[in-house]
This record gives C-alpha cells, structure tokens and sequence, in this order.
C-alpha cells in the first residue's frame, strides 16, 4: 500500500472517473478525495456512486470555483486529518496520466516528501497539441528566464507534495489554472525543491475535454508580468519625459555630464511611483516599507548606472540630441526584464517558512 492520498479535482465529469478511481486502487492508494467543481446536477449520479461504491470523499463546491480552489480545498480536508499519509498525489480526471506514472510520482515523493514531484511530459513528442506545446513552452521560459525556477512541464496536472509543504501551497494566490503556476513560483519563495520525473505524453481526443482556456487562463497566468509591465510603462511616462526635458533644457555642456544628471533627477521621481505601485499592486508585499526600500534602491543605482553608461555609449553614434531618449529607452527595458527577476526574487520577496504550523 502507497502511503499517499490520491486528489481528483473534477468538473462535469464523465464515466472514465470510475477507472481512475479503480486504477488508483489497484495500484495501492487507499485513500482518494475527489473534488466536485460545481458540476451540472446530471453528473449528480456520478459522485454519489464515488461515494458509495467507491469509498471515495467527495467535496462539493455548490459552483464553479476553479482548479486552484479545489486543490486547495482537497488540501485543507488532507490536512484536517492526514490519516497517517505523507502527502497528496493530484491526478486529472480523464485518465490522462497512466497507472505506472502515478505510482513512480508517488513513489519519488515518498523518497523525498519535502519535495514538489512533478509528472513531467516531452513536449517534443508529436502526438502534443500545438495549443499545449506552445502554452506550456512559453510559460517555461518566463519562468526560467525571469523568475529563476525551472521546470520543463508548467501545466502538468500529475503532481505530489508532501505534508511539511501543504500549509504554503494552501497561502498560494490563484483560483483557477494560473494556481498551477503559482505554485510553482511559490516553491522558490518557501525553499521547496522541485524533483521531476518524466512520464508519458498522452491526450485524450487531442485534449478537447480540458477546460483550460488559452486567452483568459494564461492572461491570469501572467497577470504578475502585466501588472510589472504595466507599473514599468507608467513609470517610464514619468521618467522620459522628465529626461527629455532635464536634456533639453539644462545648461550642462558636457554631454555626458548632462545624461547623468538628467538620469538621475527624472529616476528618482519615476522610481518613487515605480516602488510603491510594484510593492502593493505587483508583489503584493505587506512587509515594512523602509528595509524593502532600501533594497529596491539598491538596486535602483546599480540599474540607473548601467543604464547611464549604456546610454551615453550607443547615443555617441547618433547627432540628434532626442536620440538619447531613444537610446535610453531600448536599453531600460533590455535592463527591466533582469530587474523583474530581482526584485521577485529579492526586493518583493516574501518572507515565509517551509514548515508552517
């Protein structure tokens, strides 16, 4: 027997439920939660007999509340009563993830139940969607590039997280499908490592039963990365315009002189708006405001000197006097995307503990 309960977050399923169900028991896991999303009452039928011939421990959300919730919720009822299991393995509901993938992933965890195990696909298989691969390829990257954790399957549905790491994924924002990557974020903030372990690739019907919803899901996906872009361009109105005047205007005849000085006049104000839009809007920080401050500030020189050098470098092989607005701005933002990374990482980071009672 596998000491790890089995969750099924599920909405309108159908009856391919019960051969998840039966696979899982077969393979040794006593103990199966299934969460109800909200489904249509003519799927009804369905949970009741989860319930009574299956032995399963149905929750209900009266509607829709999203995957996010429903692993969240699984995860406080798991949690309550843990009933001597080390943690949870999630499985989708359409027998997507094979038996022997299920018991390999939960397996590793049981090795290392201070570990998020991922169920990891190749994406370079042909049988994968186009829609999938280029959805899950995208949201790697970003993650890798600009928030440091890597992984190779973003979106992977086959997870297990042990008992010492459930209190911080339940503290995780997100109610629906950007929960997923969220809490792969969060890993990195709560000293969680990631452990992968490949499985195979396979989709049912070429995915048309999944409820994942490619505009809508992956702007909440990135709904951080939008809030920062938009904190930036907001910031940037205040500071160009500023450097373009201050350049303009100021009777400093040495060029470089007078890129320093206007960078630096036009930075503080802009960057002023820039610190407190990014700690409660972006990053959601609540921490004291002057050590983050000087953190955020920090790093502001260090940003704004290279950036000046930069700067006065290109704008030497351009006359017009506008082109160092020009240049200034395609070098901030080449810059901006190492500052998101930092400032996530380290200004904004929230302070937490991996083992939380």
């Amino acid at each position: 027997m596998l000491n790890v309960t089995v969750v099924i977050p599920t909405l309108n399923p159908n009856e391919k439920i019960f051969d998840v169900v039966t696979h899982s028991r077969s393979l040794g896991f006593n103990r199966v939660i299934i969460v109800n999303d909200g489904s249509r009452e003519d799927k009804n039928y369905i949970f009741e007999r989860l319930a009574a011939e299956f032995d399963c421990e149905v929750l209900t959300h009266e509607i829709n509340r999203g995957k996010g919730r429903a692993l969240k919720t699984a995860m406080e009822h798991f949690l309550a009563a843990p009933k001597g299991d080390v943690g949870i393995v999630t499985l989708d509901d359409d027998g997507q993830h094979t038996a022997k993938d299920t018991v390999n992933v939960a397996k590793a965890l049981v090795d290392e139940p201070d570990k998020l195990v991922l169920g990891v696909r190749d994406f370079n298989s042909p049988n994968v969607p186009p829609k999938s691969k280029f959805g899950n390829k995208l949201t790697a990257f970003f993650m890798r590039f600009l928030c440091g954790v890597k992984v190779s399957d973003t979106q992977t549905g086959l997870r297990a997280f042990g008992l010492s790491s459930i209190p911080a994924f339940i503290k995780v924002s997100g109610e629906r499908f950007e929960y997923e990557t969220n809490m792969l974020l969060a890993t990195k903030d709560n000293g969680i490592g990631i452990k992968e372990v490949v499985i195979d690739t396979v989709y049912i019907e070429n995915n048309s039963g999944t409820h994942f919803h490619p505009i809508r899901d992956s702007l909440m996906i990135y709904k951080q990365l939008f809030a920062y872009i938009g904190s930036a361009v907001a910031s940037a109105l205040i500071e160009y315009g500023l450097f373009t005047i201050l350049t303009l205007t100021l009777p400093i005849g040495d060029r470089k002189a007078l890129i320093y000085v206007s960078k630096f006049i036009s930075r503080f104000f802009s960057s002023l708006f820039n610190f407190f839009a990014n700690k409660k809007f972006v990053f959601g920080n609540d921490g004291a405001t002057l050590p983050v401050a000087l953190k955020y500030y920090a790093l502001c020189i260090v940003q704004t000197l290279l950036s000046s050098e930069i700067t006065a470098f290109i704008s030497k092989f351009f006359k017009a006097e506008i082109m160092m607005t020009v240049c200034n701005f395609v070098t901030d933002c080449f810059l901006a995307l190492f500052s998101y990374r930092i400032q996530r990482s380290w200004v904004f980071a929230k302070k937490q503990n991996k083992k939380e009672k």
